[in-house]
């Protein structure tokens, strides 16, 4: 911002401070997750602002868009069968993908150990605790798991399965037809939570067959009775077989009690042992405890009778042992398993290592062992018991059929070890024998389907403990191959579908495929379209559903996934009946939808039912404390929602003691412990955001740290927890200012991306969060490695998360956001443009109803403010105060930013007052900034802030208004402010500084000299406090500067003179800081050093002259640029005034060129020839010429061409232009370091410039206020000629400048040139011209003319010399040509009688042409006689039929256009095709005051505007003959800038032009132009040159005829060679 020294009155600048929303805290709700364990809402917190830089915020950088305190707790079902639960697990601090993967997950809790029961890299978005709204994260939360029909639901493991050892080989043969049954019981298997099944005995435990024994007494063969008896035993067991009719087992039964009571002692226990067997089966069959108890005696009877040393002993014995745990299983008395443990391993004693039955009796042996451990739980049962059966499936082939059996078993007996001990070689173990058994298992098994789900498990458990993504690879593979087996119409087949769907659900939670998700709802819908509506199981895959289509939304954004969600969640629970266990955590599940659907839409009555339905699920939740702590968990995330949307205290105070007591209900064994301790972190540390109370602080960060020391290393959410602790640690930091907690934050919040897998959705999240920490840091110490690294990380951010994700909305603020910053620091353009560019963009995909949209608002306000600030686009301010508006009618009035809003609405309203001095503006700006000031709490982080803005709008208003009131005011406030703010913080330098700047004001007005002395001492303690390089010093330094200078102007004191000097001399030729800035500083340099006659006044002007280019930069709309150079007023003529007076005139001339006609100059640059260039780098030349050619395109395009309804069509264009300039830039320094380029498209010296009197003398004329002078180069010379002005002065210039002005604006005729003028002065425009022209002749003319004849080289004999003429400020305007004494009509007093005149905006234009520009005369004539709207010109038609009769006289090229033809487009496709080299325009002409661009031609259609003409790009042109009013009319206040349609025709490429400088009278305009085509083409081949004596004789006959009549003959002028 511009300021004027203190002795005008006006104050230095201060610099306004908007308070700065952070990040996105909230940004984006992630979804909460679902499972008896609390998931967030996640958002990893933000920090509170830090008035780091004009602008600040209020709320942080969204540790991912913006965390929120909110975690969802998902229970998973208990499952059966085939069927996979998920255990309840949460994460405080995770998203939507966490959370509802984990209601997927199957957990395994064995006793006496907690196992991981949450395998996924939940996917954090914005977790609790940040400090406004939450974020629904997705985090991987368990589905429910659908049990297959006819099964129960808490299904019991099953019991171990004994392997037969079959009949002695001296069995009789009745015994020997009866084969002994095996004694089945079913194999181990895994908890009921496992969702593990036995193997089936039918298929999987046959028994094993043994020779049967010879009789003791061989020689006592069977009677023919025994042999009857036999077969009639063996036709009843066969029917029994058959048919089951008992009465056949019990006659068999009876026949074998026959046979031991008849049986000698020799063979009784032959006939005992076959009596065990039949009452052993038939106790298997019908349950009755005297069979068993008759299978023990037979048996024990049987093992007395027989003979020690029988080698059959062992079965016998082993066979007791199979009947003995039968019995066990029935009674319960230990002394049973005991005796079947001792008595089979006696048995296996008997046998040697290689005998073919031991591995059937070790088999029998280890399920012993196992049901001794289930009763008694000692661990060395379960070791022996599975040593035993690993020995067993190690003497197994794998051609037996019992290998099969003996695999699973062992499979099912090690995973129950892992269960106990947690070891994961069981595991593994268990998941070698499953693959084993699956191998074995031909392809048409009928169960081969449940040993690929058994399989399936199995992985699934190991990749919750360690989330390999080889495991759940491998998971989904098998149980893809188990569905496939399975056909559609099996019962089991919507279970296995749930089931394949949660695994993929978890696989999504670790790696973060979208595609996971996809497929996961596809099972989840294909399972709930195999049962049928009234099926109550189908509650469980439309509640999985919902949960997969809720995760969809989440990184999808499509709210059709939404509302399928709640359709299948509502579904769901209609199907629940409220004693159902599950229907607590269904009821989760849509409080969890409509919770999202809140976050999206904002309709409050979404999130009233969010509460009612967690309240709900609260009630009906039938399990124990844990389970409870879920729902308290996800109650307090509505509240934490309902307390950002209305404010209300006791909401968030709720939330903490709901949180609180979820922790007390967790133990510290849980698995979920760490996620509810994460989640009562964030919502203290929200209370503390909110209240300040320190403590709330201090807790948060406690718990947050015994969150991440309990999840282990390996745990796939301790991201999560570490992300949440750094977001803390950022607060507390915030609050304290201890660098020590910055520094942590960035390390655990590192550690936490380290965490994450590359892919996964994530990533972006936890990307986001460290940005946030680095953000902080820097605006706290101001470190530029810290916000390049903040930047870098939101990058990657945004480039790896979804279109469509929710959340990139708010990468996109928060990447703007931090370019913001980033250009606060250093002052780049193209960073503030990004900033602006994803403001935009985040502002776009918000809708109205998104809680976060006012804060996108407010950020795009912050940028589009300070982007005003740099390049000053009126525009950027006007949108600034729209935006900001806006959130301020879209946030409510409990809104928690509320004051952000409001103050930096204020600070937007000052900067416009600043343009505009709208007092209305500064007195709305006061009155918002005190209710800013009175809304922010007391200690808050941006009490400082809004007290700035206060205390700047009271100080402008003093500047306008001169209220002491106002100026006490604004001290007061900045003292105050002072005080809340420590030494270390980035923003006191500003706050510094203002106070200075309303202390040096107050010391103008009121001379208490203690008022500049404290003005000076903060002023220079905020230089001190700011780091060189800052792009805030050079302001800081000229205020400090101009403290000084107005204590000297009052004590007079030498040395604060030097001292000021310096300070503006360091300041303007600072390398960073606002342009606008370090040229004041140039300026009261000047004017300090002129006081002592320091030469260092020629200096500053050099300085100030370089810095015009970068006032009025390249990369700016025509028009801003042309504003900006409003504020260099007289400077270039000033300089050179200078530089005269130390008698540097070559200086003089160089400043003059370098600092006039700087926009034309810009345009001509990029259509410099690099030919040269070419040659020796052409490469180099071709980029040039491209980017020059897109940036001239880009300059010269009209503003109302653009898509103005799409504002980010329109910021893209000016962001592109801006980009294209810096493009430039840097290939011109590139062309200057090369060898022979070092001065390429540099400011011309002197002896480049004298080429430009190749054609005559060049007159410079300067008018500055200090003195006037012409300074002379003559003809073919670099001699300069110094002619003092002394009789004229700058005031005089404007009071004859005002006097022909007001002169030609009272009687300005109608735009007939042919209409008589109508005389509104008392005196006649002749009379005034007459007197003007007689001034300019005797004080400015003779004095240059009498230095000519005595130093100007001779002409030819018979031609007037040329005198091209250089005007500068004042003499732009007047008709220097016409100079003479008229009304003596003395020849030797007019200057047209000594010499034929051109004029020149710069030297550059009177360059030597190449002989490609002396080219054919090709014309092109354009007439409009009756254009719409216009009075009618019948001489435009004349004048075209006196040019078509001279050209018809020659066999040049000639076209014409009138009337309806002659329209723009037409036009100017002609003047750029090559039959136009000349152009000659008949037509009415018009001079915009407000928008000299738009000055034009008036054709047929409408206006060709000077912007178009330059547009066109003749690099041969000849000779422009603009036949129209005011074609050389200039912008009185632009001077220097030739804005005028004459320098547009020489810009456009022709290189001479005739035109006008006020109206002309239409009846002269015909005669003119004959004259002046008459003497061209009557000279043989046209010239271009010859122009300037064609039109001097041409106005010679209007003079003969009336020399008086000046309105007639004075207007016409020529421009150019």
């Amino acid at each position: 911002m511009a300021a004027t020294t203190p002795l005008q009155g006006t104050s230095p600048p201060a610099e306004d401070k908007d308070v700065e929303i952070r990040n996105d805290k909230r940004s984006d709700a992630k979804l909460g997750k679902k499972g008896k364990n609390m998931s967030s809402l996640a958002a990893c917190t933000s920090a509170q602002p830090n008035p780091t830089a004009a602008e600040t915020t209020a709320t942080t950088l969204s540790t991912t868009a913006r965390r929120s305190s909110h975690k969802f707790w998902w229970k998973a079902a208990k499952p059966s069968g085939t069927s996979i639960s998920s255990p309840p697990t949460t994460n405080p601090s995770e998203n939507l993908t966490t959370k509802l993967l984990r209601k997927l997950m199957p957990c395994v809790a064995p006793k006496g150990h907690t196992t991981d029961t949450d395998p996924s890299n939940a996917t954090l978005a914005i977790r609790d605790g940040t400090g406004t709204s939450p974020n629904l994260a997705a985090s991987a939360a368990p589905s429910e798991i659908l049990c297959p029909e006819g099964e129960s639901k808490e299904k019991q493991p099953d019991k171990p399965a004994s392997e037969p050892v079959t009949v002695p080989k001296n069995l009789p043969q009745a015994a020997s037809a009866q084969h002994t049954k095996a004694i089945v019981a079913p194999a181990p298997a895994e908890s009921c939570c496992s969702g593990e099944s036995s193997v089936d005995s039918s298929h999987d435990q046959a028994g094993c067959e043994v020779e049967c024994a010879h009789s003791p007494s061989p020689s006592l063969p069977p009677s023919a009775n025994d042999l009857a008896s036999a077969e009639t035993r063996q036709s009843l067991l066969r029917r029994f077989e058959q048919l089951g009719h008992p009465q056949d087992l019990d006659r068999v039964i009876s026949m074998d009690e026959e046979a031991v009571q008849l049986a000698q002692d020799n063979d009784k226990y032959l006939h005992l042992y076959t009596l065990g067997d039949t009452s052993s089966r038939r106790f298997e069959k019908f349950g009755n405890p005297a069979d068993i108890q008759k299978a023990v005696s037979a048996f024990e009877d049987a093992l007395q009778l027989m003979p020690a040393e029988h080698p059959d002993k062992y079965k016998y014995m082993v066979n007791l042992g199979n009947s003995l745990s039968l019995r066990f299983q029935l009674l319960g008395q230990i002394s049973d398993i005991d005796h079947s443990i001792s008595v089979t391993q006696d048995a296996i004693q008997l046998l040697p290592d290689e005998h073919n039955n031991r591995a059937s009796c070790l088999s029998n042996l280890s399920n012993s062992l196992f049901l001794r451990f289930e009763r008694c739980g000692t661990l060395a049962d379960l070791n022996e018991s599975i040593s035993t059966r690993e020995d067993a499936v190690a003497l197994t082939q794998d051609h037996d059929p019992q290998k099969l059996l003996r695999l699973v078993n062992l499979g099912n007996s090690v995973f129950r070890r892992f269960q106990c001990s947690g070891d994961l070689a069981d595991l593994s173990a268990c998941i070698s024998a499953r693959e084993h058994a699956v191998q074995l298992i031909p392809e048409d098994h009928p169960t081969k389907h449940e040993h690929l789900t058994r399989l399936a498990t199995s992985y699934f458990t190991r990749f919750q403990r360690i989330p390999l993504p080889a495991d759940i690879d491998k998971c989904i593979s098998a149980s893809e191959e188990a569905i496939r087996l399975l056909p559609e119409t099996h019962k089991n087949k919507p279970g296995y579908l749930s089931n394949l769907g949660s695994f993929l659900l978890s696989r999504f939670a670790q790696l973060g495929s979208l595609s996971d998700v996809e497929r996961a709802s596809c099972m989840f819908e294909d399972a709930v379209r195999l049962l049928d509506d009234s099926n109550p199981m189908k509650a469980t895959p439309l509640s999985n559903l919902s949960y997969s289509l809720t995760l969809r939304f989440e990184r999808v954004g499509d709210l059709t996934d939404l509302s399928k969600a709640i359709i299948s969640s509502e579904g769901s629970l209609r199907l629940t009946p409220d004693d159902n266990p599950s229907k607590a955590d269904r009821l989760d599940a849509l409080s969890i939808a409509f919770l999202a659907r809140y976050m999206r839409q904002g309709d409050p009555a979404d999130l009233d039912k969010s509460l009612s339905t967690s309240q709900e699920a609260l009630r009906l939740e039938q399990g124990g404390p844990p389970e409870k702590a879920g729902h308290l968990v996800n109650l307090s995330n509505s509240l934490c929602l309902r307390f950002e949307r209305f404010g209300n205290l006791t909401d968030i105070e709720e939330a903490v003691s709901a949180r609180e007591e979820a922790v007390r209900l967790t133990p510290d064994c849980h698995p979920d412990k760490p996620r509810i301790l994460s989640s009562l972190g964030n919502a203290l540390l929200r209370r503390f955001q909110s209240v300040g109370n320190v403590s709330d602080i201090m807790k948060s960060i406690v718990v947050q740290k015994a969150s991440v020391q309990l999840a282990p290393d390996c745990h796939p959410e301790r991201w999560l927890y570490m992300t949440d602790l750094g977001t803390a640690l950022l607060a507390r930091f915030e609050q304290s200012g201890d660098p020590d907690d910055i520094s942590e934050s960035i390390t655990v919040n590192t550690a936490a991306v380290k965490l994450v897998p590359s892919g996964h959705t994530s990533k972006p999240t936890a990307l986001n969060n460290l940005a946030s920490s680095y953000l902080n840091r820097f605006q706290r110490f101001g470190n530029p490695r810290d916000i390049d690294e903040a930047i870098a990380h939101l990058e990657t951010a945004l480039q790896l998360s979804l279109e469509t994700d929710p959340a990139r909305a708010g990468y996109l603020r928060n990447l703007g956001f931090a370019f913001w910053h980033r250009f606060q620091r250093l002052g780049d353009i193209p960073d503030i443009d990004k900033s602006i560019l994803h403001g935009l963009q985040a502002v776009h995909l918000s809708p109205d109803e998104h809680p976060d949209k006012p804060a996108r608002l407010n950020s795009l306000g912050i940028s589009l403010s300070s982007r005003f600030q740099r390049l000053g686009d009126i525009a950027d301010i006007d949108k600034s105060i729209v935006v900001r508006e806006d959130a301020i009618r879209l946030a409510p009035d409990s809104h928690r930013d509320k004051h952000i809003y409001l103050n930096n609405l204020g600070n937007a309203l000052l900067r416009r007052f600043e343009r505009h001095r709208n007092h209305l503006d500064v007195d709305r700006a006061i009155l918002i900034c005190k209710e800013a000031v009175r809304l922010t709490p007391e200690g808050h982080p941006n009490k400082a802030v809004c007290l700035n803005s206060l205390g700047n709008a009271f100080l402008r208003r003093f500047e306008s208004q001169s209220e002491e009131l106002d100026i006490a005011e604004s001290i007061k406030v900045f003292e105050e402010l002072i005080m809340l703010v420590p030494d270390g913080h980035a923003s006191k330098p500003t706050f510094l500084s203002n106070l200075g700047t309303a202390l040096l004001c107050r010391f103008v007005r009121l001379r208490q000299h203690s008022d500049i002395q404290n003005s000076i001492s903060v002023k220079q303690a905020a230089v001190q406090l700011t780091p060189d390089g800052h792009a805030g010093k050079p302001l800081f330094v000229y205020n400090l500067g101009l403290s000084l200078f107005s204590r000297f102007r009052s004590l007079q004191s030498p040395a604060d003179l030097d001292d000021a000097i310096s300070q503006f001399s360091t300041a303007a030729r600072s390398t960073t800081g606002s342009p606008s800035i370090r040229f004041q500083a140039c300026l009261q340099w000047v004017l300090s050093a002129r006081l002592i006659s320091d030469s260092s006044v020629l200096d500053a002007y050099a300085v100030a002259l370089d810095l015009l280019p970068q006032l009025a930069w390249l990369g700016l709309p025509l028009q801003d640029r042309y504003r900006e150079l409003l504020s260099a007023g007289s400077a270039a003529r000033d300089a050179a005034a200078a530089a005269i007076e130390f008698g540097r005139f070559r200086t003089a001339i160089e400043w003059l060129e370098q600092g006039r006609s700087i926009v034309w100059g810009q345009l001509l640059q990029l259509r410099t020839p690099v030919e040269e260039l070419h040659d020796s780098h052409p490469e180099l030349a071709a980029r040039l010429l491209r980017v020059s050619h897109e940036l001239e395109q880009s300059s010269t395009r009209d503003p109302s061409s653009l898509e103005t309804g799409n504002e980010m069509s329109l910021e893209e264009d000016a962001r592109r232009h801006r980009a294209l300039t810096l493009e430039w830039q840097e290939i011109i320094q590139t062309v200057r370091s090369s060898t022979g380029f070092e001065r390429f498209l540099l400011p011309k010296t002197m002896t480049q410039l004298s080429d430009s009197t190749h054609s005559g003398s060049v007159v410079i004329l300067n008018a500055s206020r200090s003195r006037c002078d012409a300074l002379i180069i003559a003809a073919r010379s670099d001699v300069v000629l110094h002619v003092p002005l002394a009789e004229i002065t700058y005031e005089r210039l404007k009071a004859v400048q005002g006097l022909l002005t007001a002169m030609l604006t009272s009687n300005t005729r109608v735009v007939d040139r042919a209409s008589a003028p109508a005389y509104l002065t008392a005196r006649s425009p002749d009379d005034i011209l007459e007197k003007i022209l007689s001034e300019l002749w005797l004080k400015v003319v003779k004095p240059v003319i009498d230095t000519l004849l005595t130093s100007a080289p001779a002409t030819v004999a018979g031609e007037l010399p040329r005198i091209f003429w250089c005007p500068t400020g004042p003499f732009t305007s007047l008709p220097i040509h016409a100079a003479g004494l008229h009304g003596m009509a003395h020849p030797d007093c007019i200057l047209s009688n000594f010499a034929v005149s051109s004029y020149a905006p710069t030297l550059s234009a009177l360059m030597p042409p190449s002989r490609r520009d002396v080219g054919e005369m090709q014309l092109l004539a354009i007439a409009q006689a009756s254009a719409p709207g216009q009075a009618p010109l019948p001489g435009t038609l004349e004048e075209l039929k006196y040019i078509q009769a001279r050209m018809d006289a020659t066999d040049l090229p000639f076209a014409s256009i009138k009337g309806s033809e002659a329209t723009v487009a037409s036009v100017i496709e002609k003047m750029k095709a090559s039959e136009a080299s000349w152009v000659h325009f008949a037509c009415h002409g018009v001079q915009d005051i407000i928008n000299p661009t738009n000055s034009g031609l008036i054709l047929s259609d409408g206006r060709l505007k000077l912007s178009d003409i330059i547009k066109v790009s003749r690099p041969h042109g000849g000779l422009a003959f603009l036949s129209a009013c005011q074609s050389a009319t200039g912008d009185k206040d632009l001077s220097e800038e030739a804005i005028h349609l004459a320098a547009g025709m020489l810009l456009a490429g022709y290189r001479g032009v005739i035109a006008t400088m006020w109206s002309i009278k239409d009846g002269d305009a015909p005669l003119v132009a004959d004259k002046v085509y008459g003497r061209l083409l009557d000279h043989g081949k046209p010239d271009y040159r010859g122009a300037a004596n064609a039109l001097h004789d041409a106005v010679q006959t209007l003079y003969a005829r009336d020399a008086k009549s000046y309105l007639s003959w004075v207007p016409f002028i020529h421009m150019g060679l």
